[in-house]
């Protein structure tokens, strides 16, 4: 169960979102390509995105807030570093 606090965008994106990626632990991906990775963990995220500007934010697994947010460009080899306990949702840079 996701916490009270959760963002409401988040919210409504998980409800598109179906399981895909094994390898990255448990990764969902919505029809536009977004992404949320559950990986608490990991020290670091390796990614093979399509070549596109995305918006990548920190979800605290805890409050369900987002914790961090910044762009980062797709290619074959995208390499994030997470907070501690957190998820990554990842979007389209252009989709708001």
């Amino acid at each position: 169960a996701l916490p009270a606090a959760t963002d409401r965008e988040l919210r409504q994106a998980l409800t598109t979102m179906l399981p895909a990626e094994p390898s990255l632990g448990a990764t969902l991906v919505a029809p536009d390509g977004s992404r949320f990775v559950h990986a608490p963990t990991a020290s670091h995220l390796s990614l093979n995105l399509p070549a596109q500007s995305w918006r990548v934010r920190w979800v605290d697994l805890r409050s369900g807030k987002i914790s961090g947010e910044t762009t980062t460009a797709g290619g074959p080899t995208v390499r994030l570093m997470p907070p501690p306990s957190s998820a990554l949702w990842l979007t389209p840079a252009a989709k708001r």
